[in-house]
């Protein structure tokens, strides 16, 4: 996983002033960026699966790491580990400007990208065949 988010880092030609990482399956990527990019990380919750089930409802929490210094300016990255029916990501946007952020002001980042996803990542690293299940080192069996 390293390889691969030195590969999408790469490719994120702009600065943030925050890398916000989707609990859990952007955390190991968002941090590794922060890293990497030596910016501030934050975290945020939301759900839609239970094990490879997708429940079609999204669980959010609204305790968002770094909430009091988002503002309409906060130039935000969001990661997440894949953007598959891309539901989580479209829907979190919202919730960041909720929260404050203009959604002009927030990008998207994940390691995979499905071309069949309602929504696609400003970055991504690899694309991914859309009938794919793909099962990330932190995820349990």
């Amino acid at each position: 996983m390293e390889k691969l988010t030195t590969s999408l880092a790469k490719k994120i030609n702009k600065r943030y002033d925050v890398i916000v990482g989707l609990n859990r399956g952007g955390l190991v990527t968002s941090v590794l960026l922060s890293h990497i990019t030596k910016t501030k990380h934050g975290v945020v919750s939301i759900e839609s699966y239970q094990g490879k089930k997708k429940t079609g409802r999204h669980k959010l929490d609204y305790h968002v790491s770094m909430i009091g210094r988002l503002n309409s300016k906060t130039r935000v990255l969001m990661v997440d580990d894949i953007s598959d029916t891309g539901e989580s990501l479209r829907e979190i946007i919202k919730v960041m400007a909720k929260l404050g952020c203009s959604p002009k002001n927030i990008d998207t980042a994940t390691l995979y990208y499905k071309s069949r996803s309602c929504f696609e990542p400003t970055y991504h690293a690899r694309h991914a065949p859309d009938e794919d299940w793909i099962a990330f080192p932190w995820e349990r069996q």
